[in-house]
């Protein structure tokens, strides 16, 4: 029996059975057709912390940002986790670029309402733990996140299920020989709309207390 408990068992999980975690798709389901295909992305929960891997096709990995919190999503390529304790009003963000440059927000209520605008968001400024694996030759890069779940206010919850809410999406830019750049995004959420932050179609994420092969 083997408990998470870093990246390098992350790396083991992985590399040991890449179907033994939970896979959820990206995909724009906002468009008619469904869109294009944006990879994969797999959780575990395990010693109090929730782990991710996502798997990106790519056909031009880049994102020139070289400092943490700035606002990578605007400049290139960028995986993004959302999670919110289920009942909680609170949610969060947290970004990680090709480079593991990372931008995190935190969301709090302000007013009643469902959008974006009824929450101040509030930079993070402890970064999570995270590692980037490129493949340019292969046009595809690896995430793989640890996050504590006491940084998104959960206490001990003992043997007790734990239920989040949450959501994986990316930016995915391309570079054209003439200067300009293409963008396509995806979400591992049914948005019937373009937004990343319509938590009332995030998915359910249960965990329990460890997970062990």
């Amino acid at each position: 029996m083997k408990y998470l408990t870093n990246l390098e068992d992350l790396f083991d999980w992985i590399a040991f059975d890449k179907s033994d975690l939970s896979g959820m798709l990206l995909s724009q389901a906002w468009k008619a057709e469904n869109g294009l295909s944006g990879g994969v992305a797999k959780t575990a929960f395990s010693e109090g912390c929730l782990f991710v891997f996502a798997d990106l096709p790519d056909e031009d990995i880049f994102n020139p940002v070289t400092e943490f919190n700035q606002r990578a999503f605007t400049e290139g390529d960028v995986f993004e986790i959302f999670l919110q304790v289920e009942g909680a009003e609170e949610y969060y963000e947290f970004h990680v670029s090709p480079t593991n440059q990372k931008f995190q927000l935190h969301f709090q209520r302000k007013r009643e309402g469902e959008g974006l605008e009824a929450f101040d968001a509030a930079l993070i400024e402890e970064p999570i733990e995270s590692e980037v694996r490129l493949f340019p030759e292969a046009k595809r890069w690896e995430v793989y996140a640890r996050i504590p779940l006491s940084r998104i206010g959960v206490g001990d919850a003992g043997d007790r299920p734990l239920v989040l809410k949450g959501s994986f999406c990316r930016y995915d830019y391309t570079r054209s020989p003439e200067g300009g750049t293409a963008l396509e995004l995806y979400s591992t959420s049914p948005h019937k709309k373009l937004s990343f932050h319509r938590r009332q179609e995030w998915c359910g994420l249960i965990g329990f207390k460890s997970v062990s092969r």
